[in-house]
């Protein structure tokens, strides 16, 4: 997987370079390890991504993992991140079941839940830039005695100074109840 994740990053750059005829300093370097200690000095790289870290680590674990992203990012540096949400309440057992999480499927957090995660870590700036159906728990495959539905959310994380009113959250939509309410 790190193979291919390392010659897509060379193939995006190529592309990007012989189409825009530029002449460009390029540097990137594939990190690969433990969210919660990254061996990364503070305020050093541009951008960070992660998949599916609320269903790798629990509630506890997931700050602590925000918080060391937001430390190695530059002023303005971007935290990308793919997750599944859910707003439904996820059943305890489910919630525990090792499996399903390694499946990306019963950490979802509710939207809401998840971006305060990511504002209170100190992220100035959230831009939702996709949201999609991605599962659905049924009571015959899974114990659940209601259909949950799961949706994937691609987030941009944006260390810039945080507002005095507040964090930016962009979600693409006006829906009154995906803002996150303003600080006083």
């Amino acid at each position: 997987m790190i193979e291919k994740l390392t010659k897509k990053i060379f193939r995006m750059c190529v592309f990007n370079i012989t189409n825009r005829n530029l002449l460009l300093e390029f540097s990137c370097r594939l990190i690969v390890h433990v969210a919660l200690h990254l061996p990364i000095s503070d305020s050093s790289i541009d951008v960070a991504a992660q998949n599916c870290l609320c269903n790798i680590f629990k509630q506890d674990d997931l700050v602590k993992a925000l918080k060391e992203m937001y430390r190695v990012l530059k002023p303005h540096g971007r935290l990308v991140l793919s997750d599944p949400t859910c707003e439904q309440p996820m059943p305890e057992s489910l919630q525990n079941d090792g499996r399903l999480r390694a499946l990306c499927l019963s950490g979802a957090l509710p939207l809401k839940e998840y971006i305060k995660m990511i504002t209170d870590v100190g992220f100035g700036t959230v831009e939702i830039r996709a949201k999609r159906p991605y599962r659905i728990l049924d009571p015959v495959n899974y114990d659940t005695e209601e259909l949950i539905f799961i949706e994937s959310v691609e987030v941009c994380a944006i260390k810039d100074p945080m507002p005095a009113d507040g964090p930016c959250v962009f979600t693409g939509q006006t829906d009154p109840t995906l803002q996150l309410s303003r600080k006083k």
